[in-house]
């Protein structure tokens, strides 16, 4: 079956809790040998999801921070085109509001005693609460489009989101934060981007495939001809209503994996 995928990162291609992949190895050596174009598109900074890339033997663009970004390896066609700025082998591009803009609303004075955000918090705090090593915890810092941020009190969620809308922000939900990013940007509207480049290159004319398991997944999984998705451990799967919906029976990687391979043997 010729297509092409997009899939988030966490929780999705990667377990929830113990961030572990080896699962998916084989299936996806099986997917570079049959050229099957995968892209990964994460909440994840470019800092983070380079390793990871490179883990896995990939070679297409990549989508960081929500859409806020992407980064093309340099010599893959879609190079050409772009001009993004070069950052250790790839052009990367910015979609969304810089990194500074969104800072300058965080610790402004409507928002003070509201919001704690990333840039906020010590690389040990952000350990602690996300479950990563110090050292990946210190490259999800590395923030370019977005800002990761945690509620004082859950009910000031829409006082948030006006004032965001108000500053030119949007609100998107992931699995254990809320993210500030530009209006208008989004996981889909990436993916769109994306879409619209690989088509100029004649790749991807077989299903659009998506992957994922959160509220900021959705936007994502509406552009797809099929979206799978995944569920997280303990956890229903989210609300969600698609012509072709596949609803993944396990967690990440194993729900991944058994998707994927179902939509390769069909």
């Amino acid at each position: 079956m010729s297509m092409i995928i997009f899939t988030d990162i966490d929780a999705t291609l990667i377990g929830h809790d113990d961030y572990r992949y080896e699962e998916i190895r084989p299936l996806m050596r099986r997917l570079i040998e049959h050229r099957i174009p995968v892209v990964l598109v994460s909440s994840k900074t470019f800092a983070e999801t380079v390793p990871l890339h490179r883990e896995l033997g990939l070679t297409e663009p990549f989508i960081v921070e929500n859409g806020g970004g992407i980064a093309i390896p340099e010599g893959h066609p879609m190079a050409a085109e772009s001009d993004g700025r070069e950052q250790n082998g790839f052009l990367l591009e910015p979609l969304g509001v810089p990194y500074a803009t969104i800072r300058r609303f965080v610790v402004s004075r409507r928002m003070k005693g509201k919001i704690t955000g990333f840039g906020d918090l010590t690389v040990s705090e952000v350990a602690r609460l996300t479950g990563l090593s110090e050292g990946a915890a210190a490259a999800a810092k590395e923030r370019l489009f977005s800002e990761p941020f945690l509620l004082k009190d859950r009910d000031d969620l829409e006082f948030v989101i006006g004032q965001a809308s108000e500053a030119g922000l949007a609100v998107t939900t992931g699995g254990r934060f809320h993210h500030l990013i530009g209006a208008g940007i989004d996981k889909g509207s990436a993916m769109g981007t994306m879409l619209e480049r690989y088509h100029r290159y004649g790749v991807g004319a077989g299903p659009v495939i998506a992957l994922g398991d959160g509220p900021n997944d959705l936007p994502m999984l509406a552009r797809a001809d099929i979206a799978v998705l995944i569920p997280r451990p303990g956890m229903a799967h989210e609300p969600f209503e698609h012509p072709r919906l596949m609803r993944a029976e396990h967690p990440a990687p194993r729900g991944w994996r058994e998707s994927v391979e179902i939509l390769m043997d069909n």
